[in-house]
């Protein structure tokens, strides 16, 4: 296969330009390189990428409005590389204790080391509001109640992340005084479309 060429430049532009070849498979799919090597066959969008977390809530006391709520939540591999880019797409909470809290979920790009997040005590920034990424709130009246237990799912979120490595953290601040029956109560699924 020859050079590419460039349609709206000039042959002098053209030759003096590092020419890339165009890769194709077997099948004439277009072959593209990505970040750090990798190889994309025919990929034409972002990745879906779903991150589980459970995390540890006290059942007694119950929790006063500002408290951090289970501590701070790791969100190992939302990015695809480092420094690399993704969509917050969705968040879904499953309450098995029906407490249908009303929460403030806050994304940090890296770890919020200086912040309190320690589970059933007050939430405080320190110097990590610089590391915010975005909010969510998420109101009594996004819960549903089936069976006994409760479920949240907030769509449609389209908050950007970004972050020096792949791994990015969460914190959630109680708004009202839930109290948890069980320390596994809660779960959380991130939807995330990696770029």
């Amino acid at each position: 296969m020859g050079p590419v060429q460039i349609t709206g430049v000039t042959a002098q532009e053209q030759t003096t330009r590092q020419t890339l070849p165009v890769l194709v498979d077997t099948s004439g799919r277009l072959l593209t390189v990505g970040a750090a090597g990798e190889a994309h066959l025919g990929e034409v969008g972002g990745i879906a990428n779903v991150i589980d977390i459970t995390p540890t809530v006290s059942t007694s006391p119950a929790y006063t409005a500002g408290d951090a709520v289970g501590g701070k939540q790791t969100l190992a591999s939302a990015l695809r590389v480092a420094s690399g880019t993704a969509l917050l797409e969705s968040i879904s909470i499953t309450d098995l204790g029906n407490q249908k809290a009303a929460l403030e979920i806050i994304i940090f790009d890296s770890d919020p080391a200086a912040a309190t997040i320690t589970d059933n005590a007050a939430f405080a920034w320190s110097t990590d509001i610089t590391k915010v990424l975005g909010h969510i709130t998420v109101a009594a009246a996004d819960y549903v109640t089936i069976a006994g237990e409760a479920v949240a799912t907030l769509s449609g979120l389209n908050i950007v992340l970004k972050g020096a490595a792949t791994t990015l953290y969460a914190a959630v601040v109680a708004v009202g005084t839930p109290t948890y029956t069980a320390t596994t109560d809660l779960k959380f699924r991130y939807g995330i479309l990696q770029n």
